[in-house]
């Protein structure tokens, strides 16, 4: 298993407007590079509460979660122009988190600490960094995304690579993480960015089955705009009420500001890539 990627700092040295790649720079460097390429930079921050910055793009190219490229492409509906424009090219991991029934997790909703709100409605995925194996990617995502909410979490951090039990050393008594590698399939679809507005991009999807222990009980449910509190009857059973059962997350970047994201347990879950 190869060990996690990660993206270097972005280089002092801003590449000039026409290169093939922006690789890091300062942000004036990637606003001039876009727009070189036919993207307006401008278009990211007038946009709605989906769409990111220009400097939250940046900063996922020095990790490493994210390549920007000059990809020689068709200008207009017409086809009869080409030029260079630039394009986003990403590896993303989905997870199919499967309960006892079934039933998929999905992330509902992304609350952010400055008042952001974004509706959702996929499975916990994770964008790759650089070289990085899908295998170390999946254990790093539950660590990040669920690890504040894991009721295992106080006895335990460790996720345990399935592949490797004929080693002894390899298993704990405690496996959070358990992936079915013989569901992995690999897909892509090329679109307009959803995060940032007007600019291409390309993403490479592996997607995978997964069990994960410890996860909490259902306090809440999800219904798009709000979310309840869960209720119970007199017998004890949870109440009927409209919306799904759902739980929470509490991400903790590394500037100090939180996500905190609503999960719920979806029946019929197919995945989607149009």
């Amino acid at each position: 298993m190869s060990a996690r990627a990660r993206g270097s700092e972005a280089p002092s040295a801003a590449p000039p407007e026409d290169a093939a790649s922006w690789t890091g720079g300062s942000l004036e460097s990637l606003a001039a590079w876009l727009r070189a390429h036919g993207v307006d930079p401008a278009a990211f921050a007038s946009a709605s509460n989906d769409a990111k910055s220009l400097s939250e793009l940046a900063r996922e190219v020095a990790r490493g979660e994210t390549s920007l490229v000059a990809r020689e492409m068709h200008e207009d509906a017409t086809k009869t122009k080409t030029r260079k424009l630039a394009e986003r090219r990403v590896r993303v991991l989905r997870l199919l988190i499967r309960d006892a029934h079934g039933r998929v997790l999905i992330e509902a909703r992304q609350e952010w600490s400055d008042g952001r709100v974004r509706e959702r409605g996929t499975p916990l995925s994770e964008k790759l960094m650089r070289d990085e194996d899908w295998r170390d990617a999946a254990f790093r995502a539950v660590s990040e995304e669920l690890g504040s909410c894991l009721v295992t979490k106080k006895t335990t951090n460790s996720f345990v690579d399935r592949r490797d039990d004929d080693d002894a050393s390899c298993v704990s008594s405690s496996r959070l993480v358990t992936l079915d590698e013989s569901s992995v399939t690999f897909s892509s679809i090329d679109r307009t960015s959803v995060s940032y507005p007007g600019l291409r991009c390309a993403y490479e999807f592996i997607t995978v089955d997964a069990e994960v222990l410890g996860l909490p009980a259902c306090d809440g449910r999800f219904v798009a705009g709000a979310t309840t509190t869960m209720t119970k009857t007199e017998n004890g059973d949870d109440e009927a009420d409209a919306g799904e059962p759902s739980f929470t997350s509490t991400e903790i970047n590394s500037d100090g500001t939180t996500l905190v994201a609503t999960w719920v347990w979806r029946e019929g879950y197919v995945v989607d890539d149009v």
